[in-house]
């Protein structure tokens, strides 16, 4: 499976020869080593965690929201939505649920 997301590519595989010959298909691209890593098991990244057992919202990420403040204004409830908006994909009926929000 590869992810991209904006200048970030993900790249994982089941066995360490497949990885390898994924990587090595995307050897051309420019990269920054300092943000590179390679052979996780196991990462986070924009609020998902990503394994071998797929992609899951970042319990993090999901704590922080069950304990967010009740907003107050415009701008706190746009600053809630854009929050939940990145695991909206792990709510249930998430739009039906912020379309009121949002109107």
């Amino acid at each position: 499976m590869d992810l991209a997301f904006f200048d970030d590519i993900l790249v994982s595989s089941k066995i360490t020869e497949e990885h390898n010959i994924h990587l090595q298909t995307i050897h051309q691209l420019f990269v920054n080593k300092k943000k590179c890593t390679f052979r996780q098991e196991r990462i986070e990244y924009l609020g998902h965690v990503i394994s071998g057992q797929g992609v899951a919202a970042d319990p993090r990420k999901l704590k922080i929201m069950i304990i967010w403040p009740v907003p107050k204004d415009i701008k706190a409830l746009r600053g809630f939505l854009g929050l939940t908006g990145n695991s909206r994909s792990y709510v249930k009926d998430y739009g039906k649920i912020a379309n009121p929000l949002s109107c």
